[in-house]
């Protein structure tokens, strides 16, 4: 395959995945549910065992979006608390959605209601506490952290959070990082995706 069919076949790819992800915003939420994307198909199918099949769905490496729908705001609450630590959420996008007096709205899986730079460092700190441990002699490499956290914040928010912006919150955060990397610090099962 030469350039020019790598990079239509690329951009063909990204094509059906945002006509896909704006299928998943366009389509009726029911409460009991969650609907996951592989490839270009949508399933949905009914939510009997809550956060276990949540969590299932998010660690199969062939679904790329999952989004479930609770009849209340704290079962979704709980089951949110669960997901934000799955690892596969750096590969997975997720949405929690809740029915709320007749209406189906979306629970923000990090916080919203601050300052850009708050959030971040809120979210920032959350992946460092979740995924990280201090480590002597050990160092993590601050490029492939940068990746795995913004990856992770898009999945879970929808929102990116630039490399600028992570070195910029370590430093808030008074984590001690050099050029390339974090020393002291590694990743908790020893590598976070393979």
């Amino acid at each position: 395959m030469n350039g020019n069919q790598t990079t239509n076949t690329l951009e063909q790819h990204a094509s059906r995945r945002e006509y896909t992800v704006q299928l998943f915003e366009e389509m009726d939420k029911e409460p009991g549910t969650v609907s996951h994307a592989a490839g270009g198909l949508i399933a949905t199918t009914a939510l009997k065992d809550g956060v276990d099949k949540v969590v299932n769905l998010i660690k199969d490496p062939q679904i790329w979006r999952v989004e479930a729908c609770f009849s209340d705001r704290s079962t979704a609450i709980k089951i949110a608390d669960t997901v934000v630590t799955v690892p596969e959420t750096i590969a997975t996008a997720v949405r929690i959605h809740y029915e709320d007096d007749d209406k189906i709205r979306t629970l923000p899986l990090l916080g919203t209601d601050t300052s850009r730079a708050h959030r971040y460092e809120t979210a920032v700190a959350q992946f460092l506490l979740t995924f990280t441990e201090a480590a002597d002699g050990v160092s993590l490499s601050k490029g492939e952290l940068a990746d795995h956290l913004g990856r992770w914040h898009r999945n879970l928010t929808g929102d990116s959070i630039s490399p600028a912006w992570i070195g910029r919150t370590l430093q808030a955060l008074d984590v001690e990082t050099s050029d390339r990397v974090v020393p002291d610090r590694r990743w908790i099962n020893g590598e976070l995706m393979e």
